[in-house]
């Protein structure tokens, strides 16, 4: 089944805060009886950012997530547009961390 929500994260050294940032997007649409995807677009990050992202999404049952990591920094303007390319339209956000 297609996501009616898909939201795009872009995400440069977010390690420290993508975790909480990701459960309360979460927590917040998984009570509002959505299907929904979390793309997690992580910009050439030297932390754990995509692995934190990859751990946190990959234990939530009630989503579909994708994470793309590139290995050097586009800007989050790429990531963004980037993240949403991947959405099947037409309902797609972006999040700023």
């Amino acid at each position: 089944m297609l996501p009616e929500i898909s939201i795009v994260i872009p995400a440069y050294e977010e390690s420290e805060r993508i975790g909480n940032t990701l459960h309360r997007i979460v927590d917040y649409i998984s009570v509002q009886s959505k299907v929904f995807e979390l793309i997690v677009v992580d910009d050439g990050s030297g932390d754990d950012t995509a692995a934190v992202a990859e751990k946190i999404l990959s234990g939530q049952a009630n989503c579909s997530y994708k994470v793309i990591r590139y290995e050097s920094n586009r800007g989050k303007g790429v990531c963004g547009a980037d993240g949403a390319g991947s959405c099947p339209w037409p309902n797609c956000a972006i999040y700023g961390c």
